[in-house]
C-alpha cells in the first residue's frame, strides 16, 4: 500500500483513499449518529475518562481555538494553548497521543508545534467522531489480529482517573498476554503488527531483526477493540423497534428469571421464537420497551445473564435453544437484546415434561404474528418433518 505524503496511512483500509471519500463515508454514517452518539459518551474499556472521548475533545478545542481572526486560521494554533483550553487538565501523554491520532486520520495538519484543522475536521465535529467508525469496524481482520489488537488495548488503555498516555507496549509484554503461539521477535508477530499498522489500528516503529518500538493501540484500534459489539447492537435494536412485535421479534418491558412461573414462561418465549419457520435463521427479544408504543420504560435487570439464561433454558427445554445476551446502552439507562438462533436439525424446540405441564402439557409452541400458541397440527407435522430431515442431511 502507498502511503500519502507526510507517510499518514489513509483511513480507508485501500490505497486511494481521499479527504472526498471519508467526508461521502461521514454523510453515509449519519444515520446511526444517535445510536453511535450515545455509545461514544460511555466509557466502555477504556478508563472513567476515556481515551476515546479525550480525542474528541482534543479536535473541538483545536476548532474553538481557530476562533475568526485570520492570521490564526492562516498559521494554525499553538498545541499548548489547545490543551490549556480543554478545561481541566489533562495528561501530556495523552494529549500527545491525541493529536497523533488526529493527525493519522486527517483531521488536523501539524507544523512543529502549530496545528490546524482540515476540511474534514469541521463536517466531523458536526457528526461527531463516532460518524467515522464504521472504517474501523469494516477492517477485516484475521483472528491473529484480532487477538493481538485486543490484547494490545487492554495493555495499553488507560485504567482509571483522568486520561493518561495510551502507554506504550513491549513486545515481551503483549506475548506473554497473548500466551502460547506468540514469540517476540518471531516473523508471526511482525506481520500481524504490520497489517495492524497499515490499517490503522495500530502504532509504532520497526528496526531490523523483527524489532518493534512504541507500540501502542491507535484511535480506531481503541475504538475497534471496545465499540464495536455495543455500536452494532445499538443499531440493531434501533432498526427492529419500529416494526414492534412479529414471529421473529418480541418486546417485553422485562423478564423474570427468578420464580418458577417465570422461568417458564420465559422458556416457552424463547422456545417459540426458535421453533416457528420465518425468513432467516436469527430472532430477537428485546427487553426495556413498551411492547405497544415501543418506547424504553426501565433498564434491564442487572441480575440478568448469559449464563443465567443458559442455566434456565437447559432446565426448561429438552435442547436448549443456542441464544446470546448483550446489553444495550439505551437512553439514560441499558437495555436487553437476546438473539436466538434457529438450527434446524433441533426442530422442533421441546418444553421438559415438568415444564409443559404448567401449560397444558403442550411441549411445543410457535409464534402466530406476535401470539405464542401451539402449532396446529398441520403446522407441528411440517416442523417434525424439517427437523428429521435437518438431522438426516447432517454430517
Amino acid at each position: 500500500m502507498v502511503k500519502p505524503a507526510g507517510g499518514k496511512l489513509p483511513l480507508t483500509p485501500h490505497a486511494g483513499a481521499s479527504v472526498a471519500g471519508l467526508t461521502a463515508s461521514v454523510k453515509q454514517f449519519l444515520g446511526l449518529r444517535t445510536c453511535l452518539n450515545d455509545v461514544a459518551r460511555r466509557p466502555w474499556a477504556v478508563g472513567e475518562l476515556d481515551y476515546v472521548e479525550l480525542v474528541e475533545r482534543v479536535l473541538v478545542g483545536v476548532l474553538d481555538a481557530m476562533g475568526d481572526d485570520f492570521e490564526v486560521q492562516l498559521t494554525g494554533v499553538v498545541d499548548d494553548d489547545v490543551q490549556a483550553g480543554l478545561g481541566e487538565p489533562v495528561d501530556d501523554g495523552a494529549f500527545r497521543c491525541a493529536i497523533e491520532d488526529l493527525e493519522g486520520m486527517y483531521l488536523i495538519d501539524r507544523d512543529a508545534m502549530q496545528l490546524k484543522p482540515t476540511a474534514l475536521a469541521q463536517e466531523v465535529r458536526d457528526a461527531g467522531l463516532s460518524a467515522l467508525w464504521l472504517q474501523f469496524f469494516n477492517r477485516r481482520l484475521s483472528g491473529p489480529q484480532a487477538d493481538f489488537l485486543n490484547a494490545l488495548v487492554e495493555i495499553c488503555a488507560p485504567s482509571s482517573g483522568l486520561p493518561s498516555p495510551i502507554l506504550d507496549a513491549s513486545v515481551d509484554e503483549l506475548v506473554a498476554k497473548l500466551g502460547s503461539g506468540w514469540e517476540a521477535g518471531s516473523a508471526k508477530v511482525f506481520s500481524v503488527f504490520g497489517a495492524l499498522q497499515e490499517a490503522g489500528l495500530a502504532r509504532g516503529g520497526t528496526a531490523g531483526g523483527g524489532m518493534i518500538w512504541g507500540l501502542r493501540p491507535s484511535y480506531g484500534g481503541i475504538v475497534r477493540a471496545t465499540r464495536q459489539e455495543p455500536t452494532e447492537s445499538r443499531a440493531l435494536v434501533a432498526g427492529l423497534l419500529p416494526e414492534g412485535e412479529t414471529t421473529t421479534v418480541e418486546i417485553k418491558r422485562q423478564i423474570d428469571l427468578t420464580s418458577p412461573t417465570g422461568k417458564a414462561e420465559f422458556a416457552k418465549d424463547i422456545c417459540a421464537l426458535a421453533t416457528t419457520k420465518a425468513s432467516g435463521a436469527r430472532r430477537y427479544l428485546l427487553i426495556g420497551f413498551d411492547d405497544k408504543t415501543r418506547a424504553f420504560v426501565q433498564s434491564v435487570d442487572p441480575g440478568i445473564t448469559q449464563n443465567r439464561i443458559e442455566q434456565i433454558l437447559n432446565g426448561q427445554t429438552q435442547s436448549a435453544p443456542n441464544v446470546r445476551f448483550l446489553r444495550v446502552p439505551w437512553e439514560n439507562g441499558e437495555a436487553g437484546l437476546l438473539v436466538v438462533l434457529r438450527e434446524p436439525p433441533t426442530i422442533p424446540y421441546r418444553l421438559t415434561a415438568a415444564t409443559a405441564a404448567r401449560f397444558r402439557g403442550e411441549e411445543v409452541w410457535v409464534r402466530h404474528g406476535s401470539q405464542v400458541e401451539p402449532p396446529t397440527t398441520a403446522e407441528l407435522a411440517a416442523l417434525i418433518a424439517e427437523g428429521d430431515a435437518a438431522r438426516a442431511g447432517a454430517p
